[in-house]
């Protein structure tokens, strides 16, 4: 790969991936980092790292060491998943709540030292005017670039009229998650490549995990999932493999794609992470 190629497709690597390694420890969002940070040699083959923060505890609880922002700092595309905007408490004049506030001044402060490139936040029915709302707080106010919401896999998450409404602006971005997408396909939901595809002009990142249909589970909510999603590909057989024929077709057509990582790995190995980096990069960087 080439450094022009490097620079138009850059790839980064989640906090989430070791979440279930290291969830039960204090503060572990940071404790992730400062093991990215331990590892020099992943310095040499991504470019940034998407700072995972799933729930209002992990905003509260969250502490970058100086170790954790000089790693960030030391890379040049690092981006923001949001998941939850329950806390986001919109009351009927569209407005948020002083606590709502402070969590976003305090990601204001992390991100005037890290600078993300993106944020992306999961679907909920919100009204235009609360997606707009969000979009100002994290384009204008937090001045992150490109907003994003992330394409889902359960229609029982958001139907698709209320997925929809979400794209009332032409600013506001889709990203693509490549596992759910596959999935979709193995399953009845709605959210398949052929429903996504009128949303793909606005897609510039890419969450890219494998997903395996021998590990079908049911989840906590008692819907029954075809494939485990967010699995490595260095585990995949060939059958799930030719599942992401589609995201190589996708990939071929975009000028600029930013590539995330969201594969789960429970043990803190950072083996399993370098060997999926170069499955990544010789598969869908090298085509």
């Amino acid at each position: 790969m080439n450094k022009s190629q490097k620079i138009k497709n850059p790839l980064i690597i989640s906090t989430g991936i070791y979440r279930l390694a290291n969830e039960k420890e204090p503060n572990y969002v940071n404790n992730i980092l400062e093991f990215y940070a331990d590892h020099e040699a992943l310095v040499d083959i991504i470019d940034g790292v998407e700072l995972n923060i799933r729930t209002p505890e992990i905003m509260e609880t969250l502490i970058l060491s100086d170790k954790s922002t000089n790693f960030l700092q030391s890379l040049n595309h690092n981006t923001l998943h949001y998941f939850y905007f329950s806390f986001f408490t919109f009351n009927q004049d569209n407005q948020l709540s002083p606590k709502d506030f402070e969590y976003i001044d305090k990601l204001k402060s992390i991100n005037d030292k890290i600078h993300f490139r993106s944020v992306v936040i999961h679907p909920f029915p919100y009204n235009e005017k609360e997606v707009l709302m969000l979009y100002k707080i994290f384009h204008d106010k937090l001045d992150i670039p490109v907003f994003n919401f992330e394409s889902m896999l359960r229609d029982i998450d958001i139907n698709n009229t209320d997925f929809e409404r979400l794209f009332v602006d032409e600013n506001i971005g889709l990203l693509l998650d490549a596992s759910h997408a596959v999935a979709a396909h193995t399953s009845n939901s709605l959210y398949t490549f052929e429903y996504l595809k009128p949303f793909f002009d606005r897609i510039s990142y890419l969450h890219i995990s494998s997903t395996r249909r021998d590990l079908a589970y049911y989840d906590n909510t008692g819907f029954f999932c075809p494939s485990k999603g967010h699995s490595m590909f260095i585990e995949t057989n060939s059958e799930d493999l030719i599942l992401f024929d589609k995201v190589f077709e996708f990939i071929e057509n975009k000028p600029f794609l930013g590539l995330i990582l969201e594969q789960c790995i429970k043990e803190k190995d950072i083996g399993p992470l370098i060997k999926e980096i170069h499955f990544i990069k010789k598969h869908f960087l090298q085509i």
